[in-house]
């Protein structure tokens, strides 16, 4: 519920102030997604170097206060297996690698592991062969925003995306989707898609639209609009929506219903 959007929020910040960031683009073959990601930074590996090898060599011979970050998200797919009983090979691969790159560079590697909280219990198939990786200061929840908390995050992204410098705007966002409570980092985001939707840049608008709580509804009205049509459109996401833990493939839906779907 928006760690994937934090990550593409702060990566770039990361990457502002030196440190080397590597994203996993494969979570089935981590260590060769992770070298090529490395690789396309402009390291170069020796031939028939394995993947593992390849990382650890890099970082062991950066310079001093040189930083890699390498991310994993949605690394509990991988984790899972394809029976969700666990992925041993997985696992080795990412023991492997951790203890390799953590080895013999003082310090300069740093691993990000992202999933779901409930499950966070995957990781055993890979402390099994490392030892605790992930005690309470190496954990990080990513909860609901208070409402000042969140007000304050929408006002800057409003502001920062050239659409509104009004903070009242904001605020009433932020309560319609909370009533008055927390908010999910992922309402914002949906939130803004619905207020680009409808061209809002101010309270009047968006009282106008209904409030906050409705900007989600708009959002999904647009995607299924773009279709062309706009009821099989909505059938499509609806499908894509409650289809279950494996999802369904867009392209398959989309022609099911004879018509494009751009989801943005």
């Amino acid at each position: 519920m928006g760690k994937t959007s934090l990550l593409n929020a702060s990566l770039p910040v990361l990457r502002q102030q030196g440190v080397i960031v590597v994203t996993c683009a494969d979570v089935m073959s981590p260590a060769e997604s992770l070298a090529a990601g490395l690789a396309a930074t402009g390291a170069r590996s020796t031939g028939g170097e394995a993947p593992s090898a390849f990382v650890a060599r890099i970082v062991g011979n950066a310079p001093p206060g040189q930083l890699y970050l390498f991310v994993l998200d949605d690394i509990d797919r991988a984790l899972a297996g394809p029976n969700g009983l666990g992925d041993d090979r997985v696992g080795q691969e990412l023991a492997e690698m951790f203890a390799r790159s953590m080895a013999r560079t003082s310090g300069r590697a740093r691993f990000l592991y992202v999933c779901p909280n409930e499950r966070v219990h995957l990781f055993s198939h890979l402390e099994r062969r490392t030892g605790s990786l992930f005690p309470p200061n190496c954990r990080h929840e990513l909860g609901r925003l208070a409402p000042a908390d969140a007000a304050m995050v929408l006002g800057d992204l409003l502001s920062g995306a050239g659409v509104s410098n009004d903070r009242g705007l904001a605020d009433a966002v932020v309560h319609g989707l909370g009533r008055g409570g927390a908010v999910l980092p992922a309402d914002l985001q949906i939130a803004m898609l619905g207020m680009r939707e409808l061209r809002l840049s101010t309270t009047a608008q968006l009282t106008k639209a209904g409030g906050g709580g409705e900007l989600a509804r708009h959002w999904l009205e647009g995607a299924a609009r773009s279709s062309g049509d706009e009821r099989g459109g909505l059938r499509a996401l609806a499908e894509l929506a409650y289809a279950g833990p494996d999802g369904v493939p867009v392209g398959r839906t989309a022609a099911e219903i004879g018509a494009p779907l751009s989801l943005h």
